[in-house]
């Protein structure tokens, strides 16, 4: 009898290694074919054992023949099929199964002979067991269950259907087409890290994180359980660990499909399939979603973790939402990594590293505003490029620090709106008249969050003071002494936002509710990094009263619960007051700077309101600052409304804003406050009356 062997192969090409996958792969195929074939001519008796000699005998020539050529080809040329069969590790039996799988699939006339073999529809796992063996009868085959069962749960778990010799679509694909990666499904994506830079921040938890894989056990799957607020760089962090193994990843996604979608399990297996052919390694975003407490969605995760671990050397599971490690990971070999929040430090170089090449003004400092704003490294890289644009599309040549704190803003999602207005106008420090002390205690407020990180970063104060690093002032003098306008000066030198707080909203007749108003009020300002503004708080922070029923206990707690807030707020606080009488002690011990706002004397009166007019308005030469400053001991705000008045009675009248006018309106103000006025106490211009 011919060998099929010499025939099917020849020796030409013994020595010649392969050219392509299609070429291997082709030989593979034609193993199958030969086997085929000798089984389908055997006959009984003795002649049944010399075919059987035959059949057995040219495959094990078939594999040597394979082996050779696979030994001669170039490490360049990449074989899928020869790839997928080492990383699985498959013996000669195990890549027969898998060949036959192949040869089924893509050659009708082989599969059409398979199924002479058991007479079935579907190529049987006995099928490939009595071709491989060259068996009449399972049975002839020596530990045949033994085997059944290790093929069946090895191959069905990374490429085969466990009822039927059929292959996954995925693994055909990336086989036949010599791929390493097919995945095509929207929940998952596959990336090749190569080359990642060291971290601009946290570059010793990437590094720690690597000799910890180096380092665990041989054969263990180590899952890493990344933590912290989205926007912190959790990829980054991964794609920086898998950069330095060298290893890709696949990121599969459980926002986009959940374990009862009737797709997952086909999508998940193929995820897992892929991430083995690559070697790679697997993560899971939103994981969160299946961690809920219900049980099937526990067994499920477990279910999860525990397939995906013998598919890979290693598990990302990357969380926004819980702080500790899942039940379901802490029987594996998980080490949780948390993320947090920027320190100063952090920041700045984040705003370093965005802003290199920009071209900034000189105000910019990078270190006020890593200490003004709290955003994580996504939303400074968006800050600071929505500043770029703004800039480009005013034709601005320099990034201002108005710009990026503006751009800083955009990032930030408030909740104040519901108790606090944000004031959008902001005064500067030509327009505030105060006495020099005062201004010089403003200033000085303003240098402790513009110099906070050379006192507590650099000169280590934050290591002895531990809580109260935040802002708080109280201003107090009688109404209209320019209290608010200076909280706005101070929003604007330091480019901040500003929001009044609705008192009215807050202040609660019901017990708790007022501590809940404040508690969710700075919560919101943290996050959103603005000034926060208590308007006239006589009536929130009064004296704490002597203990005599329920309700004084609850305001002395309402009092000490504010004053705690306060404390552990990071921002400026500002409140103002017309009493200080009023204000409890304990108060003044908590404050950092207490502001007294007088009247404005003779000298500054006349400063108020040669400024208040704008340079449009028409002034007639006959107003007599002097004589308006001199005689009428009044406010800056009691000015701005005489002001106003008398320009809108000077526009009705067509006229240029004349002394008349400012008489008539100062006496209807004067008259508006109670006091009692006459055309004598307007001296030489009561006659305009």
């Amino acid at each position: 009898m011919d060998s099929i062997f010499d025939i099917t192969f020849g020796d030409e090409l013994k020595d010649l290694g392969y050219k392509n996958n299609d070429e291997y792969i082709n030989d593979e195929i034609k193993v199958v074919d030969m086997m085929l074939t000798y089984y389908s001519n055997r006959i009984s008796g003795e002649a049944y054992d010399v075919i059987k000699n035959y059949a057995l005998s040219d495959l094990e020539r078939a594999r040597n023949y394979i082996k050779k050529r696979l030994s001669n080809t170039e490490e360049s040329i990449f074989l899928a099929g020869n790839y997928f069969r080492s990383i699985y590790h498959l013996s000669d039996l195990e890549w027969f199964f898998v060949v036959c799988a192949l040869a089924e699939k893509a050659d009708i006339r082989i599969k059409k002979r398979f199924l002479k073999i058991d007479g079935t529809n579907n190529i049987r796992y006995s099928s490939v067991f009595k071709l491989y063996f060259f068996a009449e009868n399972i049975f002839e085959i020596e530990n045949y269950s033994k085997m059944l069962f290790e093929i069946k749960d090895k191959l069905g778990l990374f490429c085969l259907d466990k009822s039927f010799v059929k292959i996954d679509e995925r693994v055909f694909e990336n086989i036949m087409s010599n791929a390493k990666s097919s995945i095509a499904f929207p929940e998952a994506q596959t990336f090749y890290p190569k080359n990642i830079a060291p971290l601009a921040i946290r570059e010793n938890l990437a590094q720690k994180a690597y000799n910890f894989f180096n380092n665990k056990p041989e054969n263990m799957t180590i899952c890493f359980y990344v933590h912290g607020a989205r926007g912190i760089g959790k990829t980054y962090f991964m794609n920086r660990i898998c950069g330095l193994l060298n290893r890709a990843v696949v990121v599969f996604d459980f926002a986009k499909i959940s374990p009862v979608n009737e797709n997952f399990m086909l999508h998940f297996m193929a995820v897992c399939r892929e991430v083995s052919f690559l070697k790679g390694f697997i993560c899971f975003e939103n994981f969160d979603k299946i961690l809920a407490n219900d049980k099937n969605n526990q067994t499920n995760a477990e279910f999860i973790i525990k397939t995906a671990s013998q598919f890979t050397e290693c598990i990302f599971v990357l969380s926004c939402e819980n702080e500790k490690l899942p039940v379901v990971l802490r029987d594996n070999y998980s080490m949780a990594v948390n993320l947090e929040d920027l320190n100063h430090e952090e920041s700045f170089k984040i705003w370093s590293l965005e802003l290199k090449g920009a071209p900034v003004s000189d105000d910019v400092d990078i270190h006020e505003l890593a200490n003004k704003f709290t955003l994580n490294p996504l939303q400074i890289k968006r800050a600071v490029h929505e500043a770029i644009l703004k800039q480009d599309w005013v034709g601005a040549k320099l990034l201002s620090a108005k710009d990026l704190s503006s751009a800083a803003y955009t990032q930030i999602t408030s909740e104040l709106s519901d108790k606090a207005t944000l004031i959008k106008k902001k005064h500067t420090w030509n327009e505030l008249v105060l006495p020099e002390a005062q201004k010089k205690a403003l200033e000085r407020a303003c240098n402790q969050v513009k110099y906070k990180h050379i006192v507590y970063d650099e000169w280590g104060l934050k290591n002895t003071i531990l809580y109260g690093t935040g802002l708080s002032m109280l201003f107090t003098g009688p109404p209209g002494t320019g209290k608010t306008m200076a909280a706005q000066v101070i929003a604007s030198e330091l480019h901040l936002e500003i929001y009044r707080v609705d008192l009215s909203r807050v202040v609660s007749k019901y017990i708790g509710e007022t501590e809940k108003n404040l508690a969710e009020i700075f919560d919101s300002a943290n996050k959103s990094n603005v000034i926060l503004l208590f308007d006239e708080t006589d009536a929130l922070f009064g004296k704490r009263t002597e203990v005599k029923d329920s309700h004084d206990k609850h305001a002395n707690l309402e009092t000490a619960y504010l004053l705690q807030k306060m404390e552990e707020y990071n921002g400026i606080t500002i409140m103002t007051t017309n009493l200080l009488g009023n204000l409890d002690q304990a108060f003044f011990r908590r404050i950092s700077y207490v502001v007294h706002f007088p009247l404005p004397d003779e000298k500054s009166r006349k400063i108020i309101w040669q400024k208040i007019f704008p340079k449009n308005a028409p002034l007639s030469k006959d107003v007599d600052f002097d004589f308006l400053a001199k005689k009428f001991e009044i406010s800056g705000g009691n000015i701005k409304n005489v002001v106003i008045t008398s320009t809108f009675m000077a526009a009705s009248e067509s006229k240029k804003i004349e002394m008349k006018h400012i008489v008539k309106a100062l006496e209807y103000e004067m008259k508006k406050q109670g006091k009692m006025i006459s055309k004598s106490d307007f001296g030489e211009y009561g006659y305009l009356l």
